[in-house]
This record gives C-alpha cells, structure tokens and sequence, in this order.
C-alpha cells in the first residue's frame, strides 16, 4: 500500500531535514504529546490508522490499541519506526504516500479512526485526502484531526516543513463537510502558544531552538489544566472530529 505525510512533491532535501529535526525535538516534549494524546483519546477507538506517524511521537501512545497502522513516507521515519515500534504486537507500518491509497488494504484493516496529527498542513488537496479517509473508514468510523491555526501566523517554519497553509475554524469545518464527515467535535487547542508562534513568524525562524520545546514542554501541564476548565475562545491549533455518516455510503462502498 501506498501513503504520505509530505509528498515527494513538497518535500526537497531541505525541508526533509528540517521535518527531521523538528520530529527529534518534539519527541523530546513528551508532556505536549500526552497532552495531544489525552485531547484526542476519546475520539479514537480501537482500529487505528495514524496517516503521517512521522516517528511514532504520537503513535507509540496508542500501542494498547487493538491495531495501531502508521503510514509514513520518508524512509529514514520509517527506519526509526522498525527499531522502536516494529516489536509491537499491535503496531503495522506502512510505507508509502497518502496521495495515492491503496483502499483494499486499508479495508482488509478495518479501520474505526484515522488520526492526522500535524499533518493534513503538508497535502494540497487536503480535501481529496479527507474524502479518502471517509471511504477507508468503516460505517460511524472518525476522522481525527489536529492542524495548525490562523493563515496569518504562517511564516517561515510552515514553509521550511512543507506546510501549504494554516487553517482556520470556518475554512476547517468547509472541509470537513466537503468531504462529507459529520462533525462531531471542532474546538480550539493552546491559546498561549499564539504569542510564541508569532514571535517566531516574526523573526523567520525555520525550526525550535535549542531548549525551545523544553521550555514549553514544562508548561503544558499548566496550560492543558487551564484549557480544560475553560475552553480557549482561539488558539494555536484546532482539535477537529468528522465521523463517517452511514447516509453517505454508496454501494460501492459498502462492498470494500
């Protein structure tokens, strides 16, 4: 099977490194990742494709899963991947681009979630991408998105990570009902993280800085109990949820 996090297309040899290193720094901030991981829990049931797992940041959280797929593209992410997740027993990677699917595959894995952490930024056609998740995902199966907010905080680390766009709220849920998933949940994520992305926008920063994440990563305790008493009226990211309605199944479909 074939699918992608950043497409040969966008990705050059200079933004593969840079994606490199800002994957090896944000491993590091393990407490921004079990946040992620706690924000999105609910969502994701028990047969998971994680499209984009990069090097398992994310992925390695859900192993208690039934069956965790992670597809991924570059070859040294997917050479990580086999040393520190291929003993799993849940755990299958796929190697390959998310622009181009191999649905029979997919079905074979009867998927109930998909999850798209930090990467839908990275496709063009983040909406043909969208649409062929609703098609691998079974009857009620979601779609779980985590995106990078606001067009204008858009600066030169988007553009050294192959980001095509950030989004909004409004532009997010177009999407989502373009591809005809339900929304279930749409809300924003980190409303201090707005200030420090601008700063960085500001300054054309094309990756973290050495302790950078570090830094952040020893506040996210604070932030996330904040943010969980009271939701943010804006933040840094959205957290989105679009579920397969049973009214769009084709006949087609239904037989995969």
């Amino acid at each position: 099977m074939v699918v992608n996090t950043e497409p040969s297309s966008v990705i050059d040899q200079q933004n593969s490194q840079t994606t490199q290193e800002i994957q090896q720094r944000l491993r590091n901030a393990q407490r921004y990742n079990q946040w992620i991981h706690d924000l999105i829990d609910p969502y994701v049931g028990q047969r998971v494709l994680d499209a984009g797992c990069g090097i398992g940041n994310i992925t390695e959280l859900f192993l208690d899963r039934e069956r965790v797929v992670g597809v991924e593209l570059l070859p040294e992410f997917c050479q990580y991947l086999r040393k520190t997740l291929g003993s799993a027993e849940s755990f299958r990677l796929v190697e390959g681009d998310l622009n181009d699917p191999d649905l029979a595959i997919l079905a074979a894995e009867h998927i109930d979630t998909v999850i798209c952490v930090n990467v839908l930024e990275h496709i063009e056609d983040d909406i043909g991408l969208l649409s062929r998740f609703r098609r691998i995902l079974h009857p009620a199966g979601t779609v779980v998105l985590f995106v990078p907010a606001h067009p204008w905080l858009y600066g030169a680390h988007d553009a050294a990570d192959g980001h095509f766009r950030r989004y909004t709220m409004r532009g997010l849920r177009q999407k989502l009902r373009r591809a005809e998933l339900d929304i279930v949940a749409c809300r924003w994520v980190n409303f201090p993280g707005i200030l420090a992305w601008a700063m960085r926008s500001l300054f054309r920063r094309r990756t973290f800085a050495k302790g950078e994440c570090s830094m952040f990563d020893r506040m996210v305790p604070l932030i996330a109990a904040v943010e969980r008493l009271i939701p943010p009226p804006v933040g840094l990211s959205i957290l989105a949820v679009g579920r397969r309605s049973e009214s769009y199944l084709s006949a087609d479909e239904i037989s995969i």
